[in-house]
């Protein structure tokens, strides 16, 4: 008989805009299956911070670790409404897997990190479970890139969806604040960031419309594509540049948008354009990977005028999100720590060379106990 064991995923993206909390059992034979799930704001406040600390490079240090123990607190917070919606006791989870806040990502500095928030000790000490954490922090000491990490919990997915099924001409895109894409041969698992998903376009939105993300890129709709301006972003390095790469908001952000403006663009014409480029960029690496059927998930499913410009720039696949594979598209990230989490308290070694470049396997993950 197979035996499961319950773990918490939790995640919060670029767009800092809360945290996605969710239960997953993992049985013996590595299936997954998602339990619940809770979504938890933010405070504006806190947020605002973050936002700030992920700008201001020379922050000021008292801010950064008050922060970092406010965002565990709301980390915590977010695992007790999780259990309570369940209805289990604490003592059945066997670890949380925490992604942590990301504020800053340079992989390819000089000497390379990867900064998330959100103190692990605290949410270990708040909740009284064990926490698994700092999933990036050994790939890099190993040189790799540290992100992007899901490809590998993508192909366990996708594996245990499509059973006997050829995966080769499969692909999951994830468009978060930034999109990235997992591509599969039968012995590698690849992937990479592709650049801006949500990230830009929400930016834009809260400057110009004081709303967090343009609903179904109705206002996206009223603009035209700014040709100069597109080709300007598509000029961008990072998009020709070979795998493996990742990249974050400290690189695509307001000031890089703004760096390509010109006078005399519209709001809603910056908009359009900014979903043009993230329809355009997917579709190139769709088309490099020669996929015919990619699955999205992330908080860009949603955005269904996205979805028409993705499906026109890329005829030659066919273009669904991951509910065809069982999992809703919006839980797949936070599923993916709770994963993670599993294979780190089973002190499991995780081959990321393919996709982050690190030159050993690596158990990912600092284990913190109840």
């Amino acid at each position: 008989m197979t035996k499961s064991r319950y773990f918490i995923g939790l995640m919060s993206g670029t767009s800092a805009d809360g945290i996605d909390a969710a239960l997953v059992s993992v049985a013996d034979n590595g299936d997954l299956s998602l339990l619940e799930v809770c979504e938890s704001r933010y405070p504006d406040p806190l947020r605002h911070t973050i936002f700030a600390l992920q700008r201001e490079a020379n922050c000021d240090l008292n801010d950064l670790a008050a922060t970092d123990i406010e965002v565990a607190e709301c980390f915590a917070g977010a695992v007790h409404q999780l259990i309570d919606k369940a209805g289990i006791d604490v003592e059945a989870v066997s670890a949380i897997g925490s992604h942590g806040q990301t504020l800053l990502h340079q992989p390819n500095a000089e000497r390379p990190f990867s900064l998330q928030i959100g103190n692990p000790n605290v949410i270990a000490e708040l909740t009284g479970i064990t926490v698994v954490a700092d999933f990036r922090g050994r790939d890099i000491a190993a040189g790799g890139q540290g992100a992007p990490l899901t490809p590998l919990f993508h192909r366990a997915m996708i594996e245990q969806a499509a059973g006997n099924q050829d995966i080769a001409q499969l692909g999951i895109i994830n468009i978060g604040g930034i999109a990235n894409i997992s591509l599969f041969t039968e012995a590698t698992t690849l992937g990479f960031d592709i650049g801006p998903g949500n990230t830009l376009m929400d930016e834009w939105s809260r400057e110009h419309i004081g709303k967090p993300y343009d609903a179904n890129g109705d206002w996206a709709r009223t603009g035209n594509i700014d040709s100069p301006l597109l080709q300007r972003l598509l000029a961008d390095p990072y998009f020709q540049l070979a795998a493996p790469k990742s990249t974050g908001q400290d690189y695509f952000n307001r000031d890089w948008l703004y760096s390509a403006l010109r006078t005399g663009e519209t709001p809603e014409t910056v908009q359009r354009t900014l979903l043009e480029l993230t329809a355009l960029t997917i579709a190139d690496a769709i088309r490099d990977a020669n996929i015919t059927e990619a699955y999205l998930c992330g908080g860009g499913v949603h955005n269904s005028f996205f979805r028409e410009r993705l499906a026109t720039a890329s005829p030659q696949c066919k273009v669904t999100d991951t509910s065809a594979l069982g999992l809703s598209p919006d839980w797949i990230e936070a599923a993916a720590f709770a994963w993670f989490a599993s294979k780190a308290i089973d002190g499991i070694a995780l081959d990321t060379a393919s996709v982050t470049g690190a030159r050993s396997s690596n158990v990912l993950g600092a284990i913190y106990p109840s």
